[in-house]
This record gives structure tokens, C-alpha cells and sequence, in this order.
């Protein structure tokens, strides 16, 4: 190559001078100006992971966080139970949970109201209203779409609750209805709101929206909510619901009676016979719905990994058996509690009676094993029934009725937890269910004592004078020697006061006239007079003699108070 050849200088300046890569192909528009990098495409969540993050969060913010902050929590949400999204929403408060409703599928939300709405078999517009609103914050478009989820009745039925709707006749003299009102486009109806209360609003986006969207739809449904009946769309509602609550596992009522009827003899003695001598020991994890129970949780523990599938699907349905029994709503959770304690006491007698009071733990786990859980509870739950027959015996036969119940008749402090608590539904002591041998005998012990008193009462006191006042009264009278149930004269009120009561206690004298006269008037139980005295002394025995007035002396009826 010639240095001195000008064709070569000519081609190191265009060389020089030529543009780079980069720059020639954005000369020609191949490359673009430098733009955002692309987005990094996430992993999703792993679920079991992000339930286990739920499970440990503590305080509502930090709940609701977990629940929505994943990147893919549209996707997340939709997938969890029910009944855990309803806990869920409870632990962050309704008021806050929009965010949720807004991630839930229609079928969860129409599971969510069927569980929080009803009491019993009818809508409670106190829980719905407050489901409604956190739909609507949630926006209109999640409004309107879980709204038209709902059961074609229970939607009628909401409507109806805030709108009345009017055909428009003649749109040309047409005089407005004097409250909040709409006019439809084609003004062949008027949409009103007579209250116009602020529980009406979700309605009213609802009805706008869905008139915007599909007026067809919007009209058929107001003219067909007003043409229909409260009762029948409620009744159909609530159909609808129980099908889908018997699909989560719940009970019907009436199917659930039986869990509290006390079993046949010959069921009792199968279950003790079918009991192998000896089971190994294994260990398991504990149910934790048992944790109160010390007996019952040993046993779970003892249970045998073969069985232990099968008991705790027995005890699942056992529970949703007496809860139904007791026609819990499921979002009262006090009532659950109540009724879920009452279930681990009936196993814990019913174990008692089966495998014996002082029976390890294996052989409990034995008894879990290989007899049905409703049989046990039946058992145990018969063992109260038994103890508190006296004095529901009495109740029924009118001797503890007051002026306005069966029980008001029993007008002795110490006496009315007992009698309330033996003779409510479901018997117990008034601390709770009974679940120790100890506490039976307890229970029958008052109900005995209780049952006595209003049996030697007899049926023909008058029903506003209480048990013990009337038969203090009777005690007093004897002692004086006045013969016979009745109010006691004035003039003779020192004179009783004398005989029983000295240095603020009772006479020892007046006591053996008292067993005298309780053996004679047909008193069978040494310890119901016993309580009655200690009333009468507690309530009498401390005022000065001089100084007795009706009001110092409330367990005698007194002719002229």
C-alpha cells in the first residue's frame, strides 16, 4: 500500500467519520431510545406457605396485610375455606375488610353472608346491612356482581327492605311521591326510598348501576320484588342456605335432637362389651378443641394413628350435631363455646361410665376407638339428666312455679343459681357443665334438696308467696302454736321471733321443734330443712327483738305487711 496514494487518506476519513453500530441502526429506526427494563416476572405464592403466614399473624393490620399484600392475592384468596376467610375477616373487623371482599368469588361471599346473617331461619338486617356496605367500599362493579350471586329470593328480599316501587299510569300527570324518590328512564315507574336511611345507599348503587348496565334486568327485578311475599322469599332463602350449609358439614335441627337423647341400656352395655382388655399406648397430637378437657385430651392422645382419622371425623360431626341441636348461628361463637363445653363434658362422663372413673388413658383411647362419639356424649350427657330428675320432676308438676315461671317460686338466695342452672335446658351446675363424678352427686344433691322443699310446700300455695317464706312461715306458726300454713298475725311477731332466734343464732330448742314438725308435715330429707333454717337465720336471727318490723323479717309472710 502506498502511504503517499490519496485514496488511501480518503478512506481512513470515512472510516473516521462513519457512525457506530449502535448509532447506524438508530439512524435507521431499528433500535429505540433506551426504555424501562422489562418486568420481572414473580414465582407465585406458594399457598401452604402463605396460610401458615395468616396463622401466625397477630392483630388485625397485620392480618389484613398478609391476606392482600402477595402479589397474587386475587389468586390466593379465592382459594381458601370458607370458614377460615370468615375467622379471618372477623379477627380484622368488617369495617376494614373491603380489601378481602373485594379478592373473594361470589360463592365465598354468598357462604360468608349465609354464615353471618341468619339468626335461626330468618335474615337479621342487623348483620347483613354491615356485609353490604363492606361490598360497597369495596367498589361498585364488586357491589353489583356479588350482589346478583345471591339467591334470586334472598335479592328480593334485600330490595325490598329499602325500595317501593309504583307504575306511572299516565307520565304526563304524574305528581312525585313527597319522599326520596326515582323515576325510571322510560317513566313508566317510581323507585322510592321511604326511610331513606343510610343502611339504604348500597341498595341505591346497586339499583343504578344495574340500570345503567342491563335496565331489563333492573326493571323485572323491582317489579317482581314488590309482587312477592316477605314470608315466601325468606322461606325460600333460607332452603337454598341450609343445602349449602349441610354441604360445609352442618346439621339439620331437627335431625340433630337425637345427640341429646340418652341412649338405650343395651347401647350402653354393647359399648362396654366390644372394649378389648388391653390397648397399647401411642402417642398423637392433640385436638385442640379438647385442650380444657384433661381426661379427654389424654385420651386423644392415646388414640391409635388407624383410628384416629375416623374419631376426629365422629367428633366434627358430634359437634355440628349439638350445635345445631342448640340452633347456634354460626358467627355466635359465645354460644359455640358454650355448647362446645358442654360436649367436652358429656365425653368426659360418658368415658367415666364406659371405661370406668379411674381408667388410664389407653383404655379411654380404647373406648374413642371402637364406640361411636355421639354414644359416648349420650352417655355422659344422660348422667346430668339423672342428677337433676328431682327436680325437674317438681318443675314439671307446677310445686317451684312462681308468678311468672315454672322455677320463681324459689325464693331462697342460696338456692336459685342451683335451680336455674338444674332446670334449664340443658342441666348444669351454675358454674357450668358438670364433667367429675363429684359434681353429679353435687348437682343431685340440690336437686333433691330443691325438689323437697316445693314438694312439702305442696301444690296448693299460692303462687306469690315463695317456697321458703311460705314454709318459714309455717315453721313459725307451729312454734307459737298456730297450726297450719298462713300469714302470721302482727301482735305475734315478737312472740315467733322469741322462740326461734337467741344471741343472733338459732335456739337449740327451736331446732328439735323444727325436725319435730318437718317429720310430721311429711319432710323426708333431713338436709332440706337444714337449708331452710340456715335461711331463715341468715336472713332473721340478728334483728333485736323490740325492734321488729316487716321489713326486718323477709322470709315470713306477715298478715298485715
Amino acid at each position: 500500500m502506498n502511504d503517499d496514494d490519496p485514496s488511501d487518506n480518503r478512506r481512513d476519513d470515512v472510516l473516521s467519520s462513519a457512525p457506530s453500530l449502535e448509532e447506524a441502526t438508530r439512524r435507521a429506526g431499528i433500535l429505540s431510545e433506551p426504555g424501562p427494563p422489562p418486568a420481572v416476572v414473580q414465582p407465585p405464592t406458594e399457598f401452604n406457605g402463605w396460610r401458615a403466614t395468616l396463622a401466625r399473624a397477630r392483630g388485625g393490620q397485620r392480618l389484613l396485610d398478609a391476606l392482600i399484600e402477595p402479589h397474587d392475592a386475587a389468586t390466593l384468596v379465592p382459594r381458601l375455606p370458607v370458614d377460615d376467610l370468615h375467622a379471618y375477616i372477623h379477627r380484622i373487623g368488617l369495617a376494614d375488610a373491603d380489601g378481602v371482599l373485594a379478592l373473594a368469588t361470589g360463592e365465598q361471599v354468598r357462604a360468608l353472608i349465609d354464615t353471618d346473617v341468619w339468626n335461626r331461619d330468618r335474615v337479621s338486617l342487623e348483620r347483613l346491612d354491615p356485609w353490604l356496605s363492606g361490598l360497597m367500599r369495596a367498589g361498585a362493579d364488586v357491589l353489583v356482581k356479588r350482589m346478583l350471586d345471591l339467591d334470586d329470593s334472598l335479592l328480593n328480599w334485600v330490595v325490598r327492605r329499602s325500595v317501593k316501587v309504583d307504575v306511572i299510569d299516565d307520565p304526563e300527570s304524574f305528581d312525585p311521591p313527597d319522599v326520596e324518590h326515582v323515576v325510571t328512564p322510560d317513566r313508566r315507574l317510581v323507585i322510592m326510598f321511604p326511610e331513606s336511611e343510610t343502611r339504604d345507599l348500597p341498595v341505591k348503587i346497586f339499583l343504578d348501576r344495574l340500570m345503567r348496565d342491563d335496565a331489563a334486568l333492573c326493571i323485572n327485578l323491582l317489579v317482581h320484588t314488590q309482587a312477592a311475599l316477605d314470608s315466601n322469599l325468606e322461606e325460600d332463602a333460607y332452603r337454598w342456605r341450609t343445602g349449602r350449609m349441610a354441604d360445609r358439614g352442618y346439621v339439620d335441627y331437627y335431625e340433630a335432637l337425637v345427640i341429646y337423647t340418652p341412649p338405650r341400656a343395651d347401647q350402653v352395655h354393647d359399648a362396654r362389651e366390644a372394649l378389648p382388655q388391653e390397648v397399647p399406648a401411642v402417642e398423637r397430637w392433640l385436638v385442640p378443641v379438647l385442650a380444657p378437657a384433661a381426661r379427654l385430651a389424654a385420651a386423644f392422645t392415646a388414640l391409635d394413628p388407624t383410628d384416629l382419622d375416623v374419631v376426629q371425623g365422629a367428633l366434627g360431626f358430634v359437634a355440628n350435631m349439638a350445635l345445631s341441636a342448640d340452633r347456634i348461628d354460626a358467627w355466635d361463637d359465645a354460644g359455640a363455646e358454650e355448647t362446645l363445653a358442654r360436649l367436652r363434658a358429656g365425653l368426659v362422663l360418658g368415658l367415666d361410665a364406659l371405661s370406668g372413673p379411674d381408667a388410664d388413658p389407653e383404655r379411654d383411647a380404647a373406648v374413642l376407638g371402637k364406640t361411636a362419639l355421639a354414644l359416648i356424649f349420650r352417655t355422659g350427657y344422660a348422667r346430668t339428666l339423672d342428677a337433676a330428675r328431682p327436680l325437674r320432676r317438681a318443675a314439671r308438676d307446677g310445686l317451684l312455679s312462681g308468678p311468672e315461671g315454672r322455677l320463681d317460686g324459689i325464693d331462697l338466695e342460696g338456692l336459685r343459681p342451683w335451680a336455674d342452672a338444674l332446670g334449664a335446658r340443658h342441666p348444669q351446675t351454675p358454674q357450668g357443665p358438670a364433667s367429675r363424678g363429684a359434681e353429679l352427686t353435687r348437682m343431685g344433691r340440690y336437686a333433691e334438696i330443691i325438689a323437697e322443699l316445693g314438694r312439702v310446700a305442696g301444690a296448693d300455695r299460692p303462687r306469690n308467696i315463695g317456697i321458703g317464706r311460705w314454709l318459714a312461715t309455717w315453721m313459725a306458726r307451729d312454734l307459737i302454736g298456730l297450726e297450719g300454713p298462713g300469714p302470721l298475725p302482727t301482735e305475734r311477731l315478737a312472740h315467733a321471733h322469741r322462740a326461734l332466734f337467741a344471741d343472733g343464732g338459732l335456739r337449740a330448742d327451736a331446732r328439735g321443734a323444727a325436725e319435730h314438725w318437718w317429720s310430721r308435715i311429711g319432710g323426708a330429707t333431713p338436709k332440706a330443712l337444714d337449708v331452710l333454717l340456715d335461711a331463715v337465720r341468715d336472713a332473721m336471727a340478728g334483728v333485736d327483738h323490740a325492734d321488729l318490723e316487716p321489713r326486718f323479717l323477709p322470709l315470713w309472710w306477715i298478715a298485715d305487711a
